[in-house]
């Protein structure tokens, strides 16, 4: 039986969604692109990131007990009778506010031995890890749902309720799957030994003597003695004119409204950027039923050719990579290399309608003041489209990290700096150990075992125990020969894709900082001025200042300023450090302020 849907509005305009629908999936569905607009410029936009991560898809959410203003649409469930608006967090006006984004959350506090920061695939194996090894958990996670991105569950089934973990998620880790609350809403759910909060993320993560503290969005506060480190990354966009329109979003944000949400991003798709995720995401949604115009990749066929010889030495990810390419084939999907998008243009909506591809060489790659030659080549092939989904790769998350201080490294076949582990996945610091991509981008399996390791040396390290383990634990050895051979493939992979990333089409018009409209000439004045980092860019131009402080623009700045200085983007800093790592109310800035004991 179909469940009723649920009955809302948008600015006055009644709506209907599916049960378990979150806003933006919600708009999506009934045709709406666009629900917020800039401070400086009233630009339009939409849903880019899908993650909560880059803040362009705000709302105003009025219901019974009050409107919350500046919701993040991808990541706040839609309820029935809810009236959404177009944010207008542009300046001093009068909120009111709920007392908590999760009303069966109640404030207060949770102890434990360990804190496990992320529900991906990292967060989950350090759980199971740390509960094996006999102390109490405690799995923080923003989504309302555990799995990540790479396992996302879906919202809701056809019932119109929440369906369990799927079967292979709870295969592998039943300890979790056994907490029967995880089926329901975001909130707090447990089992022995074991309580798992989702829905919320964290805020500030501080280390005293004796434990770890971590202040949560909704006003929970939790205690350990240890913690995980694994939030996993962002989405690397390298801006285009254009880039900003609605209906440009990236390939994970795509994904992920199909996994949860069975929502398709568009009807007319154009897949682009560069890197081994874009086959993925592309045949996902051709299967779903878009029609993909293209996977148009940035590098071209015989700079690929590293990446072939990698795939020939590992058999699984060869075999990966065969099922996604007869996908496409099936789906009569082209795949073209050596191209990228040069502009996309709007349609009478505002949202993009018409995305613009041409050689990749036609760019240049020097970060030209006019990057007109790649926008009117004669060899520019145009797409009519409803939707562009766009990757570069990713980028650590390393605001919790910085807030701690552990040290960081750029490990080979990187681009940017990642948490410092030793074999235990122990960072710098007594009692605060990480996996998955936060340390570097490995990918699904090395996320997976590093964090089986870290839950094993953080539960070790809360008994008094050697966090190394002894010579017949379980993840020594084979663990550690795999987690290795996954490395190295890791490592082949970013070599391949790391140059590919094509500065040269952002033009002096081009907006870098979408939060704050300031546009790639205003970043190239700050560097003729002087500016020798990221933070002098930012302070010259507030360029990493708006909403998303620096989390969808500051690798971009990262990349042009290494770029123009000719060093590394390590060596110029970067926007990460944020004493607060995502918008919360004063009133639990203010509770949190006390040090830890």
């Amino acid at each position: 039986m179909t469940p009723p849907d649920l009955a809302f509005t948008f600015d006055g305009r009644p709506l209907a969604a599916r049960p378990g629908a979150s806003v933006a999936s919600a708009l999506l569905a009934n045709g709406i692109r666009t629900w917020r607009h800039t401070r400086t410029l009233g630009e339009g936009r939409g849903l880019l990131c899908g993650i909560g991560s880059c803040f362009d898809c705000l709302v105003d959410v009025r219901t019974d007990t009050g409107t919350e203003r500046a919701v993040r649409a991808c990541v706040t469930s839609l309820q029935g009778g809810d009236a959404v608006s177009t944010s207008e967090s542009m300046g001093a006006s009068r909120t009111e506010v709920r007392a908590a984004v999760h009303a069966g959350m109640p404030a207060g506090v949770l102890r434990a031995d360990v804190l496990v920061v992320g529900g991906g695939p990292a967060g989950l194996a350090a759980a199971e890890g740390a509960i094996e090894g006999g102390v109490s958990v405690v799995l923080v996670d923003n989504a309302a749902r555990l799995g990540g991105q790479l396992m996302r569950q879906p919202s809701s089934d056809s019932g119109g309720s929440c369906p369990p973990l799927s079967p292979w998620l709870a295969a592998r880790h039943p300890r979790l799957a056994a907490a029967a609350e995880l089926a329901g809403a975001p909130g707090l759910a447990g089992a022995p030994g074991l309580t798992i909060a989702t829905g919320a993320g964290i805020w500030q993560l501080r280390a005293g003597k004796h434990c770890v503290v971590a202040w949560l969005e909704d006003g929970l506060m939790v205690e350990a003695t240890a913690v995980v480190l694994a939030p996993g990354a962002t989405e690397l966009v390298a801006p285009f004119p254009g880039w900003e329109l609605p209906g440009v979003v990236t390939a994970g944000a795509a994904q992920s409204l199909l996994k949860a949400h069975g929502q398709l991003i568009g009807r007319r798709v154009l897949v682009s950027g560069s890197g081994p995720f874009l086959f993925p995401v592309a045949a996902g949604l051709a299967d779903a039923g878009a029609k993909v115009v293209a996977v148009v990749e940035a590098l071209p066929a015989r700079g690929l050719a590293p990446m072939v010889a990698a795939l020939a030495r590992h058999r699984d990810k060869a075999t990966e990579a065969a099922t996604y390419a007869v996908a496409l084939v099936r789906r009569g999907v082209p795949v073209r290399t050596g191209l990228m998008v040069a502009r996309c243009e709007a349609g009478p909506d505002g949202a993009v309608s018409r995305a613009v591809v041409v050689p990749t060489g036609e760019a240049g790659g020097e970060g030209r003041r006019d990057a007109g030659r790649a926008l009117v080549s004669d060899r520019a092939r145009v797409y009519d489209v409803d939707a562009v989904c766009t990757s570069f790769g990713f980028v650590p998350r390393l605001e919790l990290a910085r807030q701690l201080g552990v040290a960081e490294e750029v490990r080979p076949g990187q681009t940017f700096a990642g948490i410092r582990c030793d074999e235990g996945q122990a960072t710098s610091l007594a009692g605060v150990f990480a996996a998955g991509e936060v340390t570097g981008i490995a990918g699904g399996e090395v996320a997976a075992l590093g964090g089986a390791v870290a839950g094993a040396a953080a539960a070790a390290y809360c008994l008094g125990r050697d966090p190394r383990g002894g010579e017949g634990d379980p993840r020594g050895a084979p663990a550690g020969r795999r987690v290795l051979r996954a490395r190295r493939f890791a490592e082949r992979v970013g070599l391949v894709y790391r140059t590919a990333v094509p500065l040269g089409v952002i033009g002096d018009g081009t907006v870098v900082c979408r939060c704050e409209d300031v546009r790639a000439g205003t970043v190239r004045a700050a560097l003729d001025a002087g500016a020798a980092s990221s933070r002098e860019v930012r302070n010259a131009t507030r360029c990493g200042m708006g909403y998303c402080q620096g989390r969808t623009c500051g690798p971009v700045v990262q990349l042009l300023l290494a770029e123009a200085l000719r060093t590394t983007p390590a060596a110029v800093g970067d926007l990460q450090k944020r004493p607060v790592a995502t918008p919360v109310r004063l009133e639990l800035v203010a509770r949190g302020a006390g040090p830890p004991a």
